[in-house]
């Protein structure tokens, strides 16, 4: 509500009276604001650092998993063959010959002048045989019989085995029918297809020369199918398709040129671990990082961070400390030192030596595997740490859970204490307003007075 013109009847200045009363009582909204500016800094704080916990968390349970030490590498030169190596495989060289790559049947039809003319005066049903002995019957209507409705019934059906197309040669009878086996190898190749009449007085005749194949006599020209056939180390393999996934485990090899050869070499994987110790140093140092900027005090400005003295956050900062001293029992390696990782005395944050680092792994890899990733190593205790205090009942969670709802406090403070404060407002303005035109009243009656008690002495004078 409108407050300016308070005063203006009795002269005084009742309206910057008013905004003075406001400031004076606003000042408990700007201590309870003040709090609860410190409140948010402190969950934002406790935010921040179980974030880092927790990618902490994770980057130690990376390097934990065991196919971090255990993986491998596979190399290949030439452009015979590509490799992909599992945790499975073991370190080797083997040298590979691509005699002959794995393909698919084909059957193509001769040559017809129409592509869209049926073949058939009525409907037939259509058997194919695959070599692996499975069966598909497709019926087609005789009005569906043409070149074009045939290869639409057969790619319609999913498990024929084949799928249709048709091609045009640009000869005086350029439409053919080409059919292709689904899968490479003589196993999914066809090995029949019959022809029959599905109703009464059906002529199948022409159906029947078009796809007759295997014991029934037809146009079907026949590019068969291939085996793939590789030399590996001087052993012949075979294989229905190009990718053999059990010639050597652990190891899935993709034939990629027939007639060609190449050497694969299969070698432990040290980049992994590496990858994986270079993530856990960056993520330990990421949480010492945002625990030293959340608990600092600047001495010059006398300005302290909003976890400055906070006994959560340091806590967390020495146990984590601490899980860097794990290690298991009967193991030469007992410290990150010995692996090429040191601790910074200003900071607190870790170094790595990637040359020692990379000694070490081809050194003694199963020393720093239970050093790193053990029951009783590194990962395990910077885990433990971490559960307790970022999971559902966790101190962190429990502190955030107090700063909220410390913030719903303070906010229900401010909005009872602005009401206060507005309805003390209001009864003032109403107090200033009477003021004001009681006043005003006063001052019309002493004007009045006045120019009646000049009259009365200009009379005199007269007199």
């Amino acid at each position: 509500m409108a407050i300016s013109s308070i005063g203006a009847g009795s002269g005084l200045p009742l309206d910057q009276l008013l905004d003075n009363l406001r400031g004076s009582e606003n000042g408990a909204l700007k201590l309870i604001r003040t709090r609860a500016s410190t409140a948010q800094s402190r969950l934002s704080g406790y935010g921040a650092i179980k974030g880092a916990v927790e990618t902490l968390h994770a980057a130690a349970s990376e390097m934990a998993k065991p196919a971090t030490f255990g993986a491998v590498k596979a190399s290949v030169d030439g452009d015979a063959i590509t490799a992909v190596a599992s945790a499975s495989a073991s370190p080797g060289e083997y040298r590979i010959e691509v005699k002959q790559l794995a393909t698919h049947q084909t059957l193509t039809s001769a040559g017809y002048a129409e592509r869209n003319a049926a073949l058939s005066n009525g409907a037939i049903s259509l058997t194919i045989t695959l070599a692996n002995g499975s069966t598909q019957t497709i019926a087609i209507a005789g009005s569906d019989t043409s070149l074009q409705g045939i290869a639409s019934a057969i790619n319609g059906a999913s498990q024929a085995g084949i799928s249709a197309t048709l091609v045009n040669d640009g000869s005086a009878k350029p439409h053919r029918l080409m059919l292709a086996a689904a899968g490479m190898g003589t196993d999914a190749a066809v090995r029949a297809i019959s022809v029959a009449a599905a109703e009464p007085g059906t002529d199948a005749a022409a159906v029947q020369t078009l796809l007759g194949f295997g014991s029934d006599a037809g146009s079907l020209a026949e590019t068969p199918a291939k085996r793939a056939e590789v030399l590996i180390n001087g052993i012949a393999m075979s294989s229905e398709n190009n990718v053999l996934d059990k010639a050597i485990e652990g190891i899935s090899l993709t034939l990629a040129r027939e007639g060609a050869s190449g050497t694969l070499k299969v070698a432990t994987d040290h980049d992994a671990t590496r990858t994986a110790v270079e993530a856990f140093v960056n993520a330990y140092n990421g949480l010492q990082g945002v625990i030293r900027s959340l608990t600092s005090y600047d001495a010059g400005s006398q300005t302290a961070s909003p976890l400055a003295g906070d006994s959560l956050a340091r806590g967390i900062q020495a146990e984590m400390r601490r899980a860097l001293n794990a290690s298991p029992d009967g193991k030469a390696l007992r410290t990150l030192a010995q692996i090429g990782i040191t601790t910074n005395p200003s900071d607190g944050k870790l170094n790595i030596d990637g040359g020692k680092l990379s000694s070490a792994l081809k050194r003694n890899p199963d020393d720093i595997q239970a050093f790193l990733a053990g029951e009783r190593g590194i990962g395990s205790a910077i885990t433990a740490a971490a559960q307790r205090h970022s999971r559902g009942a966790g101190q962190l969670t429990q502190a955030s859970e107090n700063m909220s709802a410390r913030l719903k406090e303070l906010d229900r403070q401010y909005n009872t204490a602005s009401a206060r404060i507005d309805a003390k407002m209001e009864l003032y303005r109403k107090q200033f307003v009477q003021l004001d035109a009681t006043l005003a009243r006063m001052n019309a009656v002493s004007s009045y007075l006045t120019q009646q008690l000049s009259m009365l002495g200009r009379l005199d004078d007269k007199r």
